[in-house]
């Protein structure tokens, strides 16, 4: 443990401008020709757009295809068997007949055909019916955090099962995607350049999607967000893939329009609720009808009970029976499942913005519309079977959140705090190992940084962020250091001891162990001498101390200060501090470095007890410390078998109630 703070940051020659990968549409017309004007309207709903005549040659192309969902126009003289066949391919999701003559083709042997919508005698009729069947692809494609309705007694409880994990890991990633999505909303900033920026980059080698952004740049501030979001286009896609994929550096290029949109549904929100106060009536259901992966539709079969937290913005409907229509069905695809999604909201006792936007909405009043705003949690009450086609999953408003991870919420919020909103961003991806998303913040915040005191405590944290390569985390070290010896008159100052703590860990890292010693014990020094000693301070630096003691071999004494860092610790962090964590492990490694493996498991399974409960399930820190229990327990079998085969053999040592195992000497 490096840091005094929660350290990250990097160089301002780093630039993020990359391409978030979306998943297409693709419309191939085939023999149904259009003119430049509708192939142009067509572009601002499917980016990609292929005519061609030859059927055998359309087969190729949607097989070949690895990528996206198919759309696919015939025109109006095209034989039903033909269409037929191209209904069963698994990528084709609607098909069209466009009829531009007044020649009256009869296909009612096409009404089988699941994904066959219809005849369309006028283009406007067809551009819509796309319009609106691309925006349900792309709403299709939500991501969803499931969580166990199972909840852990006590960290220490070594005895956990699979539920009891997920449950952790992910209502620990909602809360840190929630302590994001707050600190970029924020953000009060209303300039759109970032924003156009980046529309611009995702879309520079497509001149509709193009023309469209210039129309968004200038007649912004003409229309809500929320009718810039329902209309469909380019901002609904990047914005809803970006929370779907949690992509921070695309949310930070849209935050101000987030904010904006979220903003308008709250107060809406709160119009609403102000006006249903004085209702009799308690519950407000609304629908929503999708397709999704069979695989995550078994999971939420499997919560019932649990927690369900869309990412999204979530569009939803009063109309049951337009939502059954959006669900559709999946009878000709195991992979995917119709599902119904019934929301009973408690209008009285319910927190979660959403807002009727049909008088705004770029569709108008026709969908009966309701928009929840992103990161909406509900409680799964049932899961039933609507009929042979449909599941419908029963949601209800909840406000539950587990007791030990809000008190982690509230003690991060705390620590990261502060009136630079990029420098707090950077500590939360720090927290959770991003270290170069982190690194992208506490540049934006270096450049902004003018007074000195605040400059040497974030190329601090840059120095952290870059303790992978030593000499460049030195660097930032040196240049705090020169900062506050420009500024500060006293040695004794804590910013000293800040800085020579970090400067030790990168000694300890490059194995100079007597060079780290000297400047940790100066570090400490400082502390104690403070007035008033910051006890979160006092046990990184005992902890650090114990380490290098542990590398030099002097294990007792290792052991007396790991336990004193984690006395230090309990007492000041919450239960399930990663911290606490890392302190677990510490001394799991000192407990098997003088053989004491009992006592190295016992430790080591309370840091991934912890690990589990408070970080999201990829986290770096959680795959290390389950690697290294494996390896006590391991270690520990071995032992207990070659005392076993000892005892077999009459040679009896002498086997201490820690699992220490000592032997009488040879003579």
């Amino acid at each position: 443990m490096a840091n005094d703070v929660n350290y990250p940051i990097t160089s301002s020659s780093v630039e993020f401008r990359e391409k978030i990968f979306l998943q297409p549409v693709v419309l191939i017309c085939i023999n149904a020709s259009f003119n430049d004007d509708q192939v142009e309207q067509l572009k601002l709903s499917v980016k990609e757009i292929h005519n061609i005549t030859d059927l055998d040659e359309s087969v190729d192309f949607i097989t070949d295809l690895d990528y996206g969902k198919v759309f696919v126009v015939f025109e109006e003289s095209t034989k039903d068997y033909v269409v037929s066949i191209f209904n069963e391919f698994e990528r084709v999701e609607e098909i069209y007949i466009y009829c531009t003559s007044k020649t009256k083709y009869n296909h009612r042997m096409l009404n089988t055909c699941s994904k066959y919508k219809g005849v369309f005698t006028d283009f406007p009729s067809l551009r819509q019916q796309l319009e609106r069947a691309t925006k349900n692809y792309v709403r299709d494609s939500l991501t969803v955090n499931l969580i166990s309705e199972k909840r852990v007694s006590t960290v220490d409880n070594v005895e956990r099962t699979d539920d009891d994990n997920e449950f952790n890991t992910q209502e620990a990633s909602v809360m840190y995607h929630r302590l994001i999505m707050t600190t970029l909303m924020e953000m009060k900033e209303d300039e759109p350049k970032d924003m156009i920026d980046f529309c611009r980059t995702q879309y520079a080698d497509d001149q509709s999607a193009l023309t469209a952004v210039q129309e968004f740049e200038q007649d912004y501030q003409n229309h809500s967000p929320i009718w810039w979001y329902t209309r469909e286009g380019f901002l609904y896609k990047l914005l809803n893939r970006s929370l779907r994929e949690q992509d921070i550096y695309a949310l930070y290029s849209l935050r101000t329009f987030i904010r904006h949109l979220y903003d308008q549904i709250f107060d809406m929100f709160v119009k609403q609720h102000v006006s249903c106060s004085t209702t009799t009536f308690t519950i407000v259901t609304f629908y929503r009808g999708q397709q999704m992966a069979t695989q995550t539709f078994e999971r939420i079969k499997s919560k019932r009970g649990g927690l369900l937290s869309f990412s999204n913005f979530l569009s939803t409907t009063t109309n049951r029976d337009l939502a059954v229509i959006y669900a559709g069905n999946t009878l000709n695809d195991q992979h995917l499942t119709a599902v119904l999604f019934q929301l009973d909201v408690d209008i009285h006792s319910n927190e979660q913005p959403f807002a009727a936007i049909d008088h705004i909405s770029h569709f108008g009043t026709a969908e009966n519309e309701y928009l929840f705003a992103m990161g909406s949690t509900f409680k799964i009450d049932r899961v039933e079977k609507l009929n042979d086609e449909v599941w419908s999953v029963i949601l209800i408003t909840t406000n539950e959140f587990d007791a030990k991870l809000q008190d982690l919420t509230n003690h991060i919020i705390n620590h990261v705090e502060c009136d630079d909103l990029n420098l707090q961003l950077g500590k939360i991806l720090w927290t959770l190992n991003e270290n170069r998303k982190a690194e992208f913040f506490y540049l934006k915040s270096l450049e902004k940084a003018v007074e000195w005191e605040f400059r040497a405590r974030v190329l601090q944290e840059l120095g952290t962020v870059c303790m992978d390569n030593s000499e460049r985390a030195l660097d930032y070290f040196q240049q705090a250091l020169e900062l506050v010896q420009q500024n500060i008159q006293t040695d004794y100052h804590q910013m000293f001891g800040s800085i020579y703590n970090n400067i030790s860990a990168i000694y300890q890292t490059k194995a100079e162990y007597d060079l780290a010693l000297v400047y940790l014990k100066e570090s400490l020094a400082r502390e104690l001498c403070s007035s008033q000693p910051d006890k979160r301070k006092l046990s990184v630096r005992y902890h650090n101390l114990g380490m290098i003691l542990l590398e030099q071999d002097e294990k007792i004494e290792s052991e007396r200060y790991l336990k004193r860092a984690l006395d230090i610790a309990l007492e000041i962090l919450p239960s399930i501090h990663p911290n606490i964590a890392i302190y677990y492990h510490s001394l799991a490694s000192c407990m098997s470095a003088i053989g004491r493996f009992v006592e190295a498991v016992d430790y080591e399974q309370k840091a991934v007890n912890i690990d589990l409960h408070c970080l999201p399930p990829d986290h770096q820190q959680t795959q290390k410390h389950q690697k290294c229990l494996k390896k006590y327990q391991d270690a520990l079998e071995v032992m207990i078998t070659i005392a076993n085969m000892d005892r077999e053999r009459g040679i009896f040592g002498l086997v201490l109630g820690n699992m220490t195992f000592t032997y009488p000497r040879r003579k």
